[in-house]
């Protein structure tokens, strides 16, 4: 389970059962949002997303794995949620967001994203954390931008062509360091 982080409008926390219900109805059922998160773009089913939620909630899931609900600390509201997981299942490990529609353009993406991957690198030896958006995603490709991430060319996961980047550690030290702050581990 992942430590709770709080950033200024956030509270970034381990996702419980009874965010089922509001995480369904701001990500997996909205078309616009799915649209950039799954291979097909369509919304899932209740019963697909009961498969998915099972899988992000389960106590057996790899330990490299983390979720976190992204809730506005303002209103309580569940926003959507945040990752770093393993690529694929692969090695690398990614961030990764998803916000309902109505949470876009306001900066949480990037407020979440920049508080998990100084998570990751601060209480891991993470060498890397890497990002992936769908060439078009102009929005989230920003994100990964504005999160310290670096474009490195187009890759292939999850069965669809994506805009890879990367973040090195001894970057973001270096970027934390001229900003006076840096990664402790």
């Amino acid at each position: 389970m992942p430590p709770t982080i709080e950033t200024a409008r956030l509270t970034l926390r381990s996702l419980a059962q009874a965010d089922f219900e509001p995480y369904y109805d701001a990500v997996l059922s909205q078309r616009a949002v799915m649209y950039w998160l799954s291979a097909s773009g369509e919304p899932r089913s209740r019963e697909e997303s009961l498969a998915t939620w099972a899988r992000l909630t389960s106590p057996q899931r790899d330990p490299r794995d983390r979720f976190w609900a992204v809730v506005n600390r303002a209103s309580g509201e569940l926003l959507g949620h945040v990752v770093l997981q393993r690529l694929d299942k692969g090695d690398l490990i990614e961030v990764g967001y998803a916000l309902g529609e109505k949470h876009w353009g306001a900066g949480f993406a990037t407020e979440a994203s920049r508080a998990v991957v100084e998570f990751g690198f601060a209480t891991t030896d993470l060498e890397m954390i890497v990002g992936i958006a769908r060439p078009n995603n102009g929005a989230s490709r920003r994100v990964l931008e504005k999160t310290g991430l670096q474009y490195a060319g187009m890759r292939r996961y999850y069965d669809v062509d994506v805009a890879y980047y990367e973040l090195h550690r001894a970057a973001h030290e270096a970027a934390l360091t001229a900003q006076g702050q840096a990664s402790k581990r």
